[in-house]
């Protein structure tokens, strides 16, 4: 019995800190972080996207009505995730072109007060916004983890 009681309060710490931990690439000030990307139909007035979290928690929303149930990413992946935006951000600040279809990244930190929408028309593909599509590219490979 005693060693019963030694082993579930040995493993109790593992399985609470497996659960809901959030990555040690984020730092206290940026708990509220959420990183988004989709396309913008503008004609419809319809907006698809993912959203990903701190929690590691990517869920697939149209219209601001969930459509998918929550995936979690591993801590690596959302890491690597969050410098490939972070870099991405650094190399081409402001992108915002028109069209009938716009693909999108969003990140945004309230806590710092950052708000960052990069917009380009995907039938383009304009110097301004390689770096971005290239981003795109990968989260969107990111999103098949996603049934909806």
């Amino acid at each position: 019995m005693k060693k019963h009681i030694a082993l579930i309060l040995l493993l109790l710490p593992i399985l609470v800190g497996c659960s809901t931990r959030i990555p040690t690439c984020i730092g206290k000030e940026d708990k509220a972080l959420k990183i988004s990307w989709g396309v913008e139909y503008t004609k419809k007035k319809t907006i698809e996207k993912f959203v990903l979290t701190t929690n590691r928690k990517i869920i697939f929303i149209v219209n601001d009505s969930s459509k998918s149930k929550p995936s979690r990413l591993s801590e690596e992946e959302y890491c690597n995730v969050l410098d490939k935006v972070q870099q991405t951000i650094l190399q081409t600040q402001v992108i915002n072109e028109i069209g009938d279809t716009l693909n999108f990244v969003e990140y945004e930190n309230p806590a710092r007060n950052i708000f960052v929408r990069a917009r380009w028309n995907p039938r383009f593909k304009t110097k301004n916004s390689v770096h971005f599509r290239q981003l795109f590219d990968t989260l969107q490979v990111i999103s098949l983890k996603i049934k909806h």
